[in-house]
């Protein structure tokens, strides 16, 4: 490190139970992270990381500007996807929705998905990278559109937190912002990267969770569950989502995918929690 470089950051403890990070159990270097796992809780994290490089990382897995080509090949591609995510908050929340917001918009996939199925709802966004947020306002200019969650007043019906919660610095924060602007008994539909996967079980740290340089921190169900308690919400549970999914078609490999769902060795886990 050269002398004008910036430091790493330097997480003190858990970001869920806030256990100190002296005590945590090393695992190992990953790039710019360096990851650990939580002694009290289980959770694995990273201690330190860098911001700039967090930043390259994403933009480069993702979207680096607004008219990225990527974009609207990742919302062709993932349509079964989005149907089933709005089966799921449909089940959760009884119905249609009046007011959603969607925290960390990303492609704007689900959230144009979900204006088509539900033209009637009015939508909100949070999504602090700028170049995401200009191609989504192109997208779906009936929908608002935040930068940071802090911008936001509510109430909503329901939230929606996508693959999101494994890229923040305080995913506890996070969860109990969500929880204040939701109206009481609103509905929270998150997923995650899970850290308790068969592959991800079999790979350890090559496994693509955390592999990829844009993890902050590795869910399992018990930390998922334990995080939404801590942050409010109640009737916890997770969602075992229908067959098929991801460009899954064969159907003998939509049954192996839903039986590894069930019994929560999936590559995603999918929770419901109201306020």
């Amino acid at each position: 490190m050269t002398a004008d470089a910036p430091a790493p950051i330097e997480r003190p403890g858990c970001p869920t139970c806030a256990e100190p990070a002296a005590a945590a159990r090393p695992l190992g270097v990953l790039g710019h992270r360096r990851l650990v796992r939580c002694r009290r809780c289980g959770l694995d994290y990273a201690h330190t990381f860098d911001r700039a490089a967090l930043r390259e990382h994403y933009a480069a897995a993702y979207y680096g500007a607004a008219d990225d080509p990527r974009l609207p090949r990742w919302r062709a591609t993932h349509e079964d996807v989005w149907e089933g995510l709005c089966r799921s908050l449909e089940r959760a929340c009884g119905g249609g929705v009046a007011r959603l917001l969607d925290v960390g918009v990303g492609s704007g996939g689900f959230l144009a998905y979900l204006a088509a199925r539900h033209p009637a709802t009015a939508l909100e966004g949070v999504e602090p990278d700028p170049s995401a947020r200009a191609a989504v306002a192109d997208l779906l200019p009936r929908a608002q559109l935040h930068a940071r969650l802090d911008e936001v007043r509510g109430p909503f019906d329901a939230v929606t937190l996508l693959n999101t919660l494994e890229h923040v610095e305080a995913p506890l924060a996070v969860c109990r912002a969500i929880h204040r602007v939701l109206v009481p008994s609103g509905v929270l539909l998150l997923t995650v990267p899970n850290a308790a996967a068969l592959a991800a079980r079999a790979r350890g740290l090559r496994a693509p969770c955390y592999a990829n340089d844009t993890h902050l921190q590795f869910f399992t169900a018990a930390a998922v569950r334990r995080t939404l308690t801590s942050a409010g919400f109640e009737q916890v549970r997770r969602v075992v989502a229908p067959p098929g999914g991801g460009g899954v078609t064969n159907p003998v490999a939509r049954a192996a995918q839903w039986l590894l769902r069930a019994a929560g060795r999936a590559n995603e886990l999918r929770f419901a929690a109201r306020r």
